[in-house]
């Protein structure tokens, strides 16, 4: 791996669109529970804030949520599209009729009877699209795209036995985003030309016709301004890419990777969710990495992420498999770094995980500071999973719990526990039963500097304004609560 490394640093350097460190992409998908708690409420309490003194009673006021920003509606078949030379005005397109079914033959017309030489956004949306009716209007916008493309072909039939044509991809120089959603239709890479603007790159639903390896096209050679890379259900089983640009890369549900090489100097997000069915061989060098998710099987064996002295975030997952060494593959990835600041874990079916208790004993790892907990479908097992993480992570200073289900009764009111440095509470998929309600002032009881506490009701829940109020009593002098419901 040193070899492709030095072979990469001396390569011949490619010119830059713009600096690569200008960007640095949001890590807005990993599972943040307060942002997705709060979406779709009805009410908000908010308790006393920690400059109230002690004396003062508890307030419970109910606050109206920040209004939502207009919502852009595509026309279904048609393209929309803005001219350069506007400022900001759109100008009008043919519509086709609602009855008709949305196709991308109706986006090549508008296209054509568009005057602007140039277009700054284009969408198409259309129905079980025929490869070469896309593959027109492709050819038609890539000479006069320069920002984004979404192109989403929605699928709302099982295709026809036997081979289908395939989307001859064009080579957009001039494009900035390209978001391509084909409804598993084939699609054909260019053989050449270069991407030079190209930034982000989206590819999802395709199916690449006898492709082993499409790393040659993502690489710096051809797209030597790309930073975002995303292939989501597709089916790719080599795949090898170099890049001095690339910060973000999203592998998911790539089927039949076996083989994944990334060298990339600049990259800081990786993304492997489900990807491997059978033990990959992988090599990664981005030495300046801050963020990995890895839902996907690890094995240090034949799995090399380099060093990263920089990471500080990492998702992974706890699977209930028959093939335990799934779960050993986690937890090896877990003890391999020295600092994780902010860890995010799911765990799906601990009750029924192979050697879940020998896994929770063994799980010993550095100080924490964020510790994200996502518990789906635990039963008895949910608070006896929470308190063994706690017990581990004694030292974390913000806590987000997302719970799928009941807390059930338990021995757990005897635990006892001390986290002195917790500061940060939040709960997502709280219900109404005692037990639950037990469970938060038992787990409030065991936090003497905690300052915010946010707890986000289960959409079902059914409860009154006086449980909020008992609820909002549990908090001390100097810590503010809130409660969604």
């Amino acid at each position: 791996m040193r070899d492709i490394w030095e072979k990469f640093r001396a390569a011949p350097p490619v010119t830059k669109a713009a600096p690569a460190r200008a960007f640095h992409p949001q890590i807005s998908h990993l599972p943040v529970m307060k942002a997705a708690a709060a979406r779709g409420r009805r009410r908000t309490f908010l308790a006393r804030s920690p400059m109230t003194s002690s004396s003062s009673s508890s307030s419970t006021s109910l606050l109206p949520r920040p209004p939502r920003g207009p919502a852009s509606f595509l026309v279904a078949g048609a393209a929309s599209g803005r001219s350069s030379r506007s400022c900001g005005s759109r100008s009008p397109l043919p519509a086709e009729p609602a009855a008709a079914r949305p196709s991308p033959v109706s986006a090549c017309a508008a296209l054509a009877q568009h005057e602007a030489p140039a277009l700054r956004f284009l969408s198409i949306v259309s129905n079980d699209a025929d490869p070469r009716d896309a593959a027109a209007v492709l050819r038609l916008a890539a000479p006069r795209l320069t920002n984004e493309l979404l192109f989403h072909n929605v699928l709302t039939k099982v295709p026809d036995a036997g081979v289908r044509a395939a989307v001859e991809m064009p080579c957009f120089d001039r494009a900035e985003r390209l978001i391509l959603r084909l409804g598993y239709l084939g699609l054909v890479l260019p053989p050449s030309g270069v991407f030079t603007k190209l930034t982000m790159l989206d590819l999802a639903y395709v199916q690449f016709p006898g492709a082993c390896d499409i790393g040659d096209a993502f690489s710096s050679a051809r797209c030597p301004s790309l930073r975002q890379l995303r292939l989501v259900d597709t089916r790719v089983s080599n795949l090898a890419i170099f890049s001095e640009s690339l910060l973000s890369l999203w592998l998911e549900t790539v089927k039949g990777l076996q083989q994944l090489t990334v060298v990339s100097p600049m990259l800081i997000e990786l993304r492997i969710v489900h990807c491997f069915v059978r033990q990959p061989v992988v090599d990664i060098v981005a030495p300046v990495m801050e963020m990995i998710q890895w839902h996907d099987r690890y094995d240090p064996i034949s799995v090399h992420l380099g060093e990263m002295v920089h990471l500080q975030r990492l998702a992974t997952l706890f699977l209930e498999l028959r093939d335990h060494q799934y779960n050993w593959g986690t937890l090896m990835l877990l003890q391999c770094f020295q600092k994780i600041p902010y860890l995010y874990i799911s765990i799906v079916h601990p009750p029924k995980m192979v050697n879940y208790h020998y896994l929770m004993e063994a799980l010993t790892l550095s100080p924490v500071e964020d510790l994200w907990l996502r518990l789906v479908t635990i039963g008895h097992a949910v608070v006896s999973c929470i308190f063994r993480f706690l017990k581990i992570f004694t030292s974390i200073r913000r806590l987000f719990l997302q719970i799928h289900e009941d807390i059930p009764p338990q021995d757990w009111k005897t635990e006892e526990l001390c986290l002195n440095s917790l500061e940060e509470l939040d709960i997502c998929g709280f219900s109404v039963p005692d037990c639950d309600f037990a469970f938060v002032k038992r787990l409030l009881g065991w936090t003497p500097v905690l300052k915010t506490v946010t707890i986000n009701f289960d959409p079902s829940a059914t409860l009154d304004e006086d449980l909020c109020k008992e609820l909002l009593g549990l908090s001390g002098p100097d810590t503010s609560m809130k409660i969604y419901v």
